[in-house]
């Protein structure tokens, strides 16, 4: 299985790299750490694009899941090309949480899912996870959720 979470709502402006996360944004992520702890979701690794407001959401994600935040996966940026961190995914059989950004995460799911990353079929509100599960080759969506599905 693999979990993409794009990151909480951020700042507007400034270097892109740096925008932070915003206090609805660390609401957001936190809510989404409590649902998931509350579930019992355990992963193995927790990986993330390196901007500023995507490594403070795996924090979050990882305080929540007892879990190290882990680092800079390669092939997480918006505009990165999906097949990059796909073929990181495909060799691993840890239980892996991305965090990044639209549209890479779309992207990535639509490629997985659907074998054709310009698909336009996934849109990812900002502080929302999708979890893709991976049958042989097959790859599916598990669930997904929102901050205010989760409450």
């Amino acid at each position: 299985m693999l979990i993409l979470v794009r990151h909480g709502d951020a700042e507007a402006g400034g270097s892109d790299d740096q925008r932070a996360l915003t206090q609805r944004g660390r609401d957001e992520i936190d809510r989404i750490g409590r649902w998931a702890a509350r579930n019992g979701i355990r992963v193995a690794r927790i990986g993330h694009s390196g901007k500023r407001r995507a490594e403070e959401t795996a924090a979050i994600l990882a305080a929540h899941l007892s879990t190290p935040a882990g680092g800079v996966l390669e092939g997480l940026r918006p505009n990165d090309d999906p097949r990059i961190v796909a073929r990181l995914i495909e060799e691993t059989e840890e239980l892996l949480l991305v965090v990044s950004h639209m549209p890479l995460v779309g992207r990535l799911a639509a490629l997985l899912v659907a074998g054709d990353a310009d698909l336009d079929r996934f849109r990812i509100p900002t502080g929302s996870a999708i979890a893709l599960v991976r049958e042989g080759s097959v790859w599916s969506v598990g669930w997904m959720v929102t901050p205010e599905t989760v409450g």
